[in-house]
């Protein structure tokens, strides 16, 4: 059954990794942050076109960033997309030096360099950075356990599909499905709580989420 997931089902992040010519992920990125940037400039007062300019221009950067990216696990995930939204601004200004500027001028690029500006932006991109939080952990999970484990969980936990639907497909008992569901959730808290806090080991907001995905239906 593997074969059969879309590969909407698999982490955008190892999508964007996978190939560089996937438009559909890319698609997804544009819509996933894209959104969130435009806003970004256009509630600091930038004009429609050079919103979409600064959107695309940052998009692209971010883009590269994430396709290769390398897990460290002395930083959490969400501060890596962090600081690759970080960078991603600073090689659009370092573009911009010396070129023409959006319609705010320079003080509109000196505002978009600014510490305030960053956060605020990755304030915004805080659902965002949760949502590729799972994904990861998801992705991580799904490359460890059989296919028949992963169905019951991602059928059920995720998909929301009926328990006895899903354990008849699979060919196995609804008890086997239950304890099958159980375990790879727990594996997927795991990994949330690694990701997000590789060094303290606490547990992230993601794991008080994923027990009420896992209830039984």
């Amino acid at each position: 059954m593997r074969n059969s997931i879309s590969s909407t089902d698999v982490s955008l992040l190892a999508r964007l990794q996978q190939t560089a010519h996937d438009e559909v992920a890319w698609y997804d990125f544009v819509d996933r942050y894209g959104s969130r940037i435009f806003q970004w400039c256009e509630i600091r007062g930038l004009q429609p076109n050079d919103a979409e300019d600064v959107t695309q221009q940052v998009l692209i950067r971010m883009s590269r960033y994430l396709r290769n990216f390398e897990y460290n696990a002395s930083l959490s995930f969400r501060a890596y997309l962090r600081r690759a939204t970080e960078n991603s601004i600073t090689d659009f200004l370092s573009s911009r030096n010396g070129r023409e500027r959006p319609g705010g001028g320079t003080e509109m690029m000196n505002w978009m360099a600014s510490v305030e500006a960053r956060n605020e932006l990755a304030d915004r991109l805080k659902d965002v950075f949760d949502a590729e939080l799972l994904e990861h952990a998801m992705f991580r999970v799904q490359q460890r356990v059989n296919d028949q484990r992963w169905q019951a969980w991602y059928q059920t936990a995720v998909k929301q599909r009926d328990s006895r639907e899903v354990a008849q497909e699979l060919g196995i008992g609804i008890a086997t499905l239950y304890s099958a569901r159980n375990q790879v959730g727990n594996l997927v808290r795991d990994e949330i709580q690694l990701l997000e806090n590789p060094e303290s080991g606490a547990v992230g907001i993601w794991v008080t989420v994923l027990p009420a995905m896992s209830l039984m239906r």
